[in-house]
């Protein structure tokens, strides 16, 4: 029988082709092709080996061919973890370099095992950090250990070996019996095959090196450190592996390494597993991490890791493997499930029953079959619709494996909420927690598509938005619900046309006596049964408004009939406020709910000046929140330690008094920019809470900025206020609050959001406060820099001139004035102005490093911005000791650090690129692309730009595959982050165009001109039609139809000597041939010379 991609819990990777030669024989059995699972081939390029060991199911990849290193490793173990989601147990098995010391008596054939050892998780990346200097070894790359299930089995191996010894050679040899073709390559080789040398004594050429030959003179083994005889049973070592992108060869950088952290050996693929997918490491010896050539040990040494991986994998505790396995088990699904929590969930205070209601929910939602089930709760806002949904949810969770509850009253919203259930999924389940919203948003719909994920119930609430164009709040809710067929979804709404997309029923008002129940659990006094009855008629059997009515008379203690009168007042005033308003909200044709919520709002606000000290103290907001929370407009979110309001109330409020008083729109303005910290985390779980939590409300708040609504801020030009209204602290607190969401924006990479924000607050500012007011010149220097980034070079000097020149009028001499003139000299340097950035740039540093000191971050910036400069100057030299001296400063890890550490990264990869050391920059633009990748998430631009560089490496390598996969995603990146109406203003999109080209000229010129064409639409608008890159691309593209040109021309010379040819024109054919080529080098030369 097949088996599928959720039976098999182990992933075993491999290197080279030895190691997947002995991992194979370490199988129990191996899968017949009529066994395999099915995988998706066109997300998935591996290439798998199935099988069992014990009861494990297990797949085994290898790296593509000729392909090693971190970045390989890390692309073939995330598409194993896409294709097979139970994994578990995941081991890197094969060969490494040896790190004997005195501490460690490790000899060739032994194997190490990667295990936590004070402040490291087992393996260490030591190609990036302090390395770079070439002075002491300072690690920054820190990865995750192993799972505690496999280091809970490597103990248990561990005692059971020391207790009775280990089986590794007897594994090896029944291995070789039975594979007598193994002999040569696997077998253990002579112990006069196994010697250590002296760290000063290396080979320059080791294509030559046959120091471990028998044959060795006097001279030679006088270098050999002699060590006593230890027999041929292999010993295992527990600690340190050191990983990275390079072969360790140097003696002196080994020891180095072995005295300063004590690691056991050096291998090149285990960086790219620990973080996102943590592994054990197991590896055999084959050499001694130094220039002397071994080949004869490796099959030996991926022999005997082989062997322990089995081993180890006979201790794995069976409950691993056997519960997921187990077909037959009906509790399968269990792996799948989830704590039920009401984090996020308005819970009512008392829910009062609606049979008929409930009834259909069960009917349609309960889990009795496979069959996908969509249920849609349509009605009225305020009707109660969640709140059925909620105690469905409360009365049944314990039916299904999960349950999701998910705020769907806007795009980012329903994000939010999904990406916080993310953090609830199993681990081993989930792939990119940490990453971009967008790419967890679709890993936890994958988790959901999952086979045997077939029990869960996923709540839509509030989906209240009609999908469209227009709206940037909107989304087609279809998108968000797994197309599978099972899994149980229930969606509330006020929108009639969401019917079609399952069963649904119309939520009806309710009856007298349910309206009863309502009032009476919110209002507990004893009051006239005939008032009682008239409020209840006039609140129209809707449930929000009688809740809030009981609410505010329990709250007030007033009676009945004294609400009835202030209803019928307040009733006149929402008439009045309706015939004002341009905008109808026609839910409520009697406005009962409206009437009953502004008696509690002028309740409320009759409670002493409250309101505006929200922002002053969290005290005060405390303290708001509680009257708020007793009136029944707000409800407490325990769990995630906040509040949340009925999206009914949220309009009313915003309708009534969010448009009637721009106030309140300026104090929501104030309380969300107070919320964003300066400076903003990079990195971490904390970067991302920060987007998911603020980015929302950020949004909705700028786009009433940006639509045009300047009102919310400030009039449409001063004479528009009355003069006593106009608060000049307040209008300058406004703007400073914009100028952090425009900061907000600029830091996540919504470059084109930041800049309205930016020219808003100028706007504002130029019409309320002198030229030169700090405000001001604070946001011109911020535009300058966006500019600059976006290669909008004159309107970035513009910008950055003005901030210099009117910090200088002021005599302000601060960080950020300084730090206005570091962005003026970078863009000096875009613009080719190398002697004015060179003069501004020194300045600079000088200045920053009197006030500051040499290792502020301000400071390094610049040194940052020098290197820069050099290298555009080929001053490669300089600009190599500049960077480094950044790493340098860098020791600290801070979050400002954290940046500058990317930059000093950057600019070193460039170096060396234009130096032609390309594995040296492909090393560099890795680390760029991992730290960028954690600091900022996949889809991040800076991230991004990593990317293309490590394909642009790569094409340059010959790895034309690779380079096509890693630029094209780049472009796809880009494409999502800028939107397409974007792409043809981003250099960095148009460089992915220009690299794309180029890597089809070879083989593919009609597609080569396409993406040569696209790159030459844009890049005149952000270079300039004279721009050098604009003159290049030209040449690159005339160059290319040159070449089409010789093509069809050798093509119908070809199809003619088909025709008419003889074997004794080979000669002369051959002779035209390179004619023709010399012809069209020569024709590209003059092209180029004109």
């Amino acid at each position: 029988m097949r088996t599928r991609p959720e039976d098999y819990t182990v992933g075993w990777f491999c290197a080279i082709a030895i190691e997947r030669v002995v991992a194979r024989e370490m199988l129990d059995e191996e899968y017949a092709r009529d066994k395999e699972p099915y995988i998706d081939t066109l997300r998935d390029y591996n290439s798998y080996t199935f099988g069992r060991i014990y009861n494990h199911n297990v797949v085994i990849a290898s790296l593509p061919h000729g392909r090693y290193g971190v970045t390989s490793t890390a692309i073939v173990a995330a598409h194993m973890q896409s294709s097979f989601p139970a994994l578990r147990t995941r081991l890197m098995v094969g060969i490494a370099g040896g790190a004997p010391s005195k501490k460690h008596d490790i000899r060739l054939g032994d194997i190490i095992v990667s295990s936590p050892t004070p402040g490291y998780g087992g393996v260490i990346q030591y190609d990036f950090g302090k390395t770079l200097q070439k002075s002491e070894f300072e690690i920054t790359s820190h990865m995750a250990p192993p799972p505690d299930h496999l280091l809970a089995a490597m103990a248990h191996l561990e005692a059971k070996h020391k207790a009775s010894g280990h089986q590794i050679a007897q594994v090896v040899t029944s291995m070789l019996e039975g594979n007598p073709h193994l002999l040569v390559d696997c077998s253990r080789p002579e112990p006069e095959l196994d010697q250590l040398f002296r760290s000063d004594y290396n080979h320059t050429d080791q294509a030559k090196c046959n120091c471990q030959s028998t044959g060795n003179s006097d001279e030679t083994y006088r270098l050999i450190i002699s060590r006593s005889d230890r027999g041929d049973n292999p010993r295992i070592h527990y600690g340190l592996v050191a990983s990275a992108n390079q072969l360790m060869k140097d003696a002196s950088i080994r020891d180095a390494l072995i005295e300063r952290y004590d690691v056991l050996c050096f291998e090149m693929e285990a960086a790219g597993l620990m973080n996102s997918f943590p592994s054990v490491i197991i590896r055999g010896v084959c050499d001694y991490s130094d220039s002397h050539k071994n080949d004869k040990w490796q099959g030996y040494a991926a022999a005997v890791a082989a062997a322990y991986a089995k081993e180890l994998l006979r201790v794995v505790p069976a409950y691993e493997s056997t519960r997921i396995m187990d077909e037959a088990n009906p509790q399968m699904s269990n792996r799948f499930s989830i704590p039920f929590t009401l984090a996020g969930v308005p819970v009512t205070k008392k829910f009062i029953d609606r049979p008929v209601e409930m009834q259909c929910l069960r009917d349609a939602l309960l889990p009795d079959n496979n069959r996908r089930k969509i249920f849609v709760l349509r009605g009225l806002g305020g009707i109660g619709k969640t709140q059925l949904a909620v105690e469905f949810m409360r009365s049944h969770h314990t039916k299904f494996s999960a349950v999701l509850w998910l705020d769907g009253s806007s795009v980012d919203s329903l994000k939010q909420s999904i990406v916080q259930h993310a953090s609830r999924i199993p681990s081993n389940q989930i792939l990119n927690l940490g990453s971009d919203i967008d790419t967890v948003v679709k890993d936890v719909l994958r988790w959901l598509s999952l086979p045997n994920n077939n029990k869960w119930l996923m709540i839509f609430d509030n989906v209240d938005r009609e999908f469209a164009d227009s709206d940037p709040l909107s989304y087609d809710i279809r998108t968000y619900i797994p197309s599978n067929d099972h899994g149980s979804t229930l969606i509330t709404t006020r929108l009639a046309r969401l019917h079609k997309l399952g069963e649904s029923h119309a939520v009806e008002k309710v009856d007298y006596a349910t309206a009863q129940g309502i009032l009476t659990s919110w209002y507990r006094q004893k009051d006239d049964e005939a008032d009682m009855k008239d409020l209840l008629e006039k609140l129209d059997g809707l449930p929000l408004a009688i809740a809030q009515a009981g609410a505010y008379l329990e709250e007030s203690g007033i009676s009945i009939k004294t609400y009835l009168g202030l209803y019928e007042e307040q009733k006149q005033e929402v008439a009045e406020a309706l015939l004002k308003s341009d905008t109808l909200l026609d839910d409520y044709p009697n406005r009962s709910v409206w009437t009953t919520w502004n008696i509690s709002y002028n309740a409320v606000l009759a409670k002493n000046d409250w309101l505006g000290k929200i922002v002053e103290h969290e005290l005060f907001f405390i303290e708001a929140m509680g009257m708020l929370r007793s009136y029944s407009l707000v409800e407490s979110a325990i769990q995630t330690q906040g509040y949340s309001m009925h999206a009914v109330v949220h309009r009313w409020v915003y309708f009534f008094h969010g448009v009637q008083q721009p106030d309140l729109g300026w104090l929501a303005l104030k309380v969300i920019g107070f919320a964003v910290p300066m400076p903003m985390p990079i990195g971490g779980c904390e970067h991302v809470r920060l987007r998911q939590r603020l980015l929302p409300h950020i949004n909705m708040c700028s786009a009433k900025i940006l639509k045009g609504q300047k009102s919310l801020v400030w009039g449409e030009t001063q004479s528009d206020r009355p003069e006593s209204r106009i608060n000049i602290q307040e209008t300058e607190d406004l703007l400073a609050v914009m100028q952090i969401l425009g900061l907000f924006f600029a830091h996540f990479g919504k470059t084109y959001a930041a800049e309205e924000l930016y020219l808003r607050v100028l706007q504002g500012g130029e019409a309320f406060f002198e030229p030169n007011h700090v405000l001001i010149l604070e946001t011109t220097n911020y535009l300058g820099k966006l500019y600059s980034a976006q290669h909008r070079l004159d309107e970035a000097e513009k910008m950055l001139l003005r901030a210099r020149h009117g910090f200088k009028a002021i005599g302000v001499e601060s960080r950020i004035t300084l730090d206005a003139i570091c962005n003026l000299g970078r863009n000096y340097i875009r613009q080719g102005k190398f002697d004015e950035a060179e003069k501004l740039l020194e300045q600079v540093r000088q200045r920053q490093e009197e006030k500051f000191g040499p290792r502020d971050y301000s400071t390094l910036r610049t040194i940052t911005a020098l290197s820069y400069l050099y290298f555009q100057q080929h001053e490669h030299a300089k600009a190599e000791a500049l960077a480094r001296r950044v790493l340098q400063g860098c020791e600290q890890e801070t979050e400002p650090e954290h940046i500058l550490m990317l930059g000093a990264v950057d600019n070193l990869g460039n170096i060396y690129l234009a130096d032609g050391r390309i594995d040296e920059a492909e090393t560099m633009y890795q680390q760029a692309f991992l730290l960028k990748e954690e600091a900022f998430g996949p889809m991040h631009l800076a991230t991004l730009d990593s990317l293309g560089c490590i394909g642009h490496v790569n094409m340059l390598q010959g790895k034309l595959d690779e380079a096509e996969a890693m630029i094209l995603e780049a472009l796809q990146g880009y494409k999502q982050v800028l939107g397409p109406e974007h792409v043809e203003t981003n250099v960095q999109a148009l460089n992915s165009m220009w690299r794309l080209g180029s890597l089809y000229s070879r083989t593919r010129p009609n597609e080569a001109k396409a993406m040569y064409s696209q790159a030459l639409a844009g890049l005149p608008k952000v270079r300039g039609s004279s721009s050098d890159a604009c003159v290049k691309l030209r040449l690159c593209l005339k160059a290319l139809s040159i070449v089409n040109e010789h093509r069809n021309v050798d093509s119908g010379s070809n199809s003619r000597s088909e025709v008419h040819g003889t074997s004794g024109e080979a000669q002369t054919q051959e002779q035209e041939k390179k004619l023709q080529e010399q012809k069209l080098k020569q024709r590209i030369k003059d092209y180029f010379a004109s």
